[in-house]
């Protein structure tokens, strides 16, 4: 792990706000990052999305670069795959003025790139906050199909409705570029949460099951909401992620 002092300074140059905790743990947002899992299940070509400045961008390199997969498997043999991971930076509070940063090791799937769903104006008259879940389908040409409402938390658990039809619509027109397999595309099913809050926050607070939602629950069961991104069948999956 890495000492940090002027954790919130880079995060402010690089990312959105943290998340604070009442403990003072800080959390950077979710941050992708494309890797090539080979066929022994080591990590290479570590490239992140969004520009780190260092130390965090070597960080990042050397802490995934000792990660361990178990590879895709093409007719029982083991093949190389590119992914995305989504990974955050944790800022652990020592107690004498520094940090301890730690790369967390979230999920990974297809690279997903979403506009922000309009949020609802009758919902901010209201002041009504949500987190939704979208399942869809991410076909091996990068389409968006079977897009379905997943589950929804609400303030004081009123309908989620007008949420649910601005979420879809938005993953609807997301552009994806889907998982490599032996140097093919494949189609893999995916959990997306939505989250929509007002103000500065960036996590609704004080959330509900929104009426209507209890029959996704039971017909769902991979439909919870969730803080990211998961490709429910991945074909790649950590065997260890210590801690960076």
């Amino acid at each position: 792990m890495m000492p940090l002092r002027a954790w919130v300074l880079l995060v402010a140059m690089l990312l959105p706000p943290l998340v604070c905790a009442e403990d003072k743990v800080a959390t950077t947002p979710p941050i992708k990052v494309q890797v090539q899992v080979d066929a022994q299940g080591h990590l290479g070509d570590i490239t992140p999305m969004q520009k780190l400045d260092e130390p965090y961008a070597s960080l990042v390199q050397r802490t995934l670069a000792g990660w361990s997969f178990y590879p895709a498997r093409v007719q029982g043999k083991p093949v190389i795959t590119t992914t995305w991971l989504t990974i955050e930076l944790k800022a652990q509070p020592r107690g004498n003025g520094d940090f301890d940063v730690q790369v967390v090791y979230l999920g990974n799937g297809p690279r997903f790139e979403m506009l922000n769903p309009a949020y609802p104006g009758s919902m901010v008259r209201e002041r009504t906050e949500a987190k939704i879940t979208v399942l869809a389908t991410i076909e091996a040409d990068g389409s968006v199909a079977d897009v379905h409402f997943g589950q929804a938390l609400t303030t004081d658990g009123v309908s989620a409705k007008d949420f649910e039809i601005n979420a879809i619509a938005a993953v609807k027109k997301a552009k994806v570029h889907s998982i490599i397999v032996d140097g093919e595309p494949v189609a893999t099913h995916l959990s997306i949460p939505i989250q929509f809050a007002l103000g500065a926050r960036t996590i609704p607070m004080d959330l509900k099951p929104a009426k209507g939602s209890s029959k996704s629950l039971v017909a769902e069961k991979d439909a919870l909401p969730g803080d990211t991104m998961v490709a429910l069948d991945s074909p790649v999956s950590p065997r260890s992620t210590p801690e960076g």
